[in-house]
């Protein structure tokens, strides 16, 4: 017969070995802070600290800080320990509640995370409105931290500045309002800075100084690779959108939506999105109603040129599958200058429909002022040498057509600027004088749902419907094998680690993802194994005979299901 023996409680002692053992243990606790509280108090729900900053000074791996309603003014959240990926120190907003932070924080920052290998922190739901200082969140040098479902208001610098800080996540946050727009460099909302691998997904954007999202290298020393910007609301109103320069390869920017950008700027003019930087995909991005007179600028940008010294290239970008409508100026602007190379660039399944010059800024370049598409490639440089067009760009298999309040306008001149002394030529002169750069490319209305109201999706008798390319093909057959070679890789992405890769067809087969692409190598490996001719066709995932033209794929019957997700549209509180 077994006989239980009675349990006893621990001795005085032992009780309070096991207090001051339980942070080293591991064990997660929830701590409250509140205006209304006390730092000489435990930290509890009815005995809350008073500040951040305490809390800053006492949590560890596992932990959560709560954070009650009211204002937080020059509080602060500096980390003094990390999290751990198993357990991560959390600061998030009371269920129910908006806590807010204002005032001037911290050494010019009310978050920071950084300097000492912070990472595994995720800071939730809080509200940053009317703050000063450099910044309002600071990575610096910290990796795998979270930051989501905030709200930031009236900043006079940069909102979030990622520095030398690698897989962190910036999602479902509301940001409205940084820097001056007077002021060409002030304010960004998102600086990723010599920063890799980084997630900005699903943030609504408004009112940044100079960009909403600005991606570059630190001072030659770090690179900022392969981040994804994906997913998110730009509705500008001040200054640019995504930009990405400098040392910035690898970025992936799909499924935005972009408008206004420059749009009430007095001083000078800005983009969509800017590429001066190698090897990035930009695709299934919708740029519209961008920059009015009298300081306007393109849709879109890929640019070359000496920026503080220092050289920035634009070449083997791939853009694929974007809309840009209503732009003030021209829709794409590509240059290059100061000795600078952009070349290798391949622009497919774009539609470019109703973007023109809308006052008399740059009325030197064609007195009608009106274009599509302009192409510079002047070297401002001792010789005043000019690139032979097209320097190796390819446009083809795309819907560029410009049209006025009188209606389409195809034909006319001048829809490409080229060169110094002859410029002003049809897209019909251009594809039978250039066409191994410029072909397949058309001049109809594109027959969208309704633009007016922000839907670029495709009616049923759009000619853009099937009308794309494929983005690759095989280059010799394979027999049951993962290990695809084509001819052009740098149109696809595994997700870098961060998240899923292309979901690719190859011939007629079902879609397969993707797990791994080769740029060097021209190879795409993926989740299982297929069998496939040479010459094969692979693409991302289409309906019909091939792709369709603009950012939505169009399924006769079922709308455009495969399209990509629409941006949540976050409302600005």
């Amino acid at each position: 017969m077994r006989v239980e023996k009675k349990r006893r409680h621990p001795p005085g002692a032992l009780v309070l070995a096991l207090t001051l053992l339980w942070p080293c243990l591991g064990l997660a606790t929830d701590y409250y802070v509140s205006p209304a509280g006390n730092d000489t108090a435990p930290g509890t729900l009815t005995q809350p600290w008073r500040s951040l900053a305490h809390a800053g000074n006492t949590v560890q791996s596992g932990d959560t800080v709560l954070v009650r309603n009211g204002t937080y003014t020059n509080d602060y959240f500096w980390p003094q320990n990390s999290g751990t990926a198993s357990a991560p120190i959390s600061v998030r907003a009371h269920p129910g509640e908006s806590p807010t932070l204002t005032g001037a924080g911290y050494y010019g920052a009310f978050i920071y995370i950084g300097w000492s290998g912070s990472q595994y922190f995720v800071i939730d739901g809080l509200r940053f409105e009317n703050t000063t200082g450099e910044n309002v969140i600071r990575l610096d040098q910290a990796s795998y931290n979270t930051i989501r479902n905030c709200q930031f208001r009236n900043h006079e610098g940069t909102t979030i500045n990622v520095n030398r800080s690698d897989r962190n996540v910036i999602e479902r946050n509301t940001f409205d309002t940084a820097g001056d727009p007077s002021d060409a460099g002030s304010g960004d909302h998102i600086y990723v800075l010599g920063s890799d691998y980084n997630l900005i997904q699903n943030n609504y954007f408004t009112r940044a100084g100079h960009a909403a999202i600005d991606v570059i290298d630190y001072l030659s020393t770090a690179n900022s690779d392969y981040n994804i910007i994906r997913d998110n609301t730009i509705e500008q109103r001040w200054g640019g959108g995504i930009y990405v320069s400098r040392g910035s390869t690898h970025t992936l920017i799909e499924r935005n939506t972009i408008s206004y950008a420059g749009v009430g700027v007095t001083t000078y003019p800005k983009t969509g999105i800017a590429l001066m930087a190698d090897d990035n995909i930009v695709r299934y991005n919708v740029m519209a109603n961008a920059s009015a007179a009298p300081y306007v600028d393109p849709g879109m940008t890929i640019e070359g040129f000496v920026f503080q010294g220092r050289v920035q290239n634009a070449r083997r970008n791939r853009l694929y599958n974007n809309v840009i409508y209503g732009s003030g100026k021209e829709a794409l602007f590509v240059t290059q200058r100061q000795n600078t190379v952009v070349t290798g660039n391949k622009f497919l399944n774009n539609i470019v429909y109703k973007n023109r010059v809308a006052g008399t800024y740059e009325q030197w370049i064609e007195p009608d002022g009106n274009y599509t598409l302009i192409f510079e490639t002047y070297h401002a440089n001792a010789d005043n040498k000019w690139a032979a067009f097209p320097n190796d760009n390819a446009f083809h298999h795309n819907l560029m057509l410009h049209a006025d309040a009188a209606g389409d306008r195809p034909g006319e001149d001048p829809f490409i600027y080229y060169d110094q002394n002859d410029w002003g030529h049809s897209l019909a002169w251009v594809q039978s004088n250039f066409a191994t750069y410029f072909h397949h490319n058309i001049e109809q209305n594109p027959r969208f749902v309704d633009a007016a109201a922000g839907n670029f999706r495709l009616q049923g008798d759009s000619p853009a419907i099937d009308a794309g390319d494929f983005l690759a093909r095989t280059r010799a057959a394979g027999g049951n094998t993962s290990t695809v070679p084509v001819d052009d890789a740098a149109s696809f992405a595994d997700g870098f680690g961060v998240v899923e890769g292309d979901s690719v067809k190859v011939g007629a087969q079902a879609p397969v993802r993707i797990i791994a692409v080769d740029y060097a190598a021209n190879t795409l490996t993926l989740a299982q194994p297929l069998s496939f001719a040479a010459g094969e066709t692979v693409s991302l995932a289409y309906a019909g005979s091939a792709p369709d033209m603009g950012a939505y794929e169009y399924t006769p019957g079922g709308g455009d299901t495969l399209a990509p997700a629409a941006p949540t549209n976050l409302t600005v509180q």
